[in-house]
């Protein structure tokens, strides 16, 4: 009986894979079928959203988050407003979320503050003993179709609307 010969398969460049994005030809079923071909897993977040590392090549990062119909699996409903040491760019393939932004404001809301700590893929939020003000300074939403960017230290929240998976 003949062997079945292997199939190659190149691992597309970060660079090539957000130029494609940009350019509007990397649907999601491609993400897909490349996260299957790497065996990438996805990993429930703290915020309550799968979380799925396609590639990284240093501080550079191709992530598929998934928001699904029922968010029940958050850590914690009090540490939803984060931050990110990174400035990212998000393409929204389906469904509908939306972005709150945060400014630190005498006026505000007092809100503890949580810090993540690592341990192997998990990422677990622990309280600091801290607290701070904060208001609400915008709040957008994106549909599937949409990209956004966010500049790093921006506090904000992401949340899925509707009825569909994000």
């Amino acid at each position: 009986m003949p062997q079945a010969t292997p199939i190659e398969f190149t691992v597309p460049a970060i660079s090539e894979i957000t130029q494609a994005l940009e350019e509007g030809r990397m649907p999601l079923s491609t993400l897909l079928s490349l996260r299957r071909q790497l065996r990438a897993p996805f990993r429930l977040h703290p915020l309550g959203f799968m979380a799925c590392t396609l590639l990284s090549d240093g501080p550079r990062k191709v992530r598929l988050h998934y928001w699904p119909v029922t968010n029940n699996s958050q850590q914690s409903p009090y540490c939803r407003i984060h931050d990110h040491r990174f400035e990212f760019k998000s393409w929204v393939f389906s469904g509908e979320i939306q972005n709150i932004e945060y400014s630190v404001s005498d006026s505000g809301i007092e809100l503890a503050e949580y810090q993540t700590e690592y341990a192997d893929d998990l990422s677990i939020l622990s309280k600091t003993g801290k607290t701070t003000r904060l208001k609400e300074s915008q709040r957008t939403t994106y549909r599937a179709g949409s990209t956004y960017k966010l500049a790093a230290g921006v506090l904000h929240e992401t949340i899925r609307l509707g009825v569909d998976p994000a």
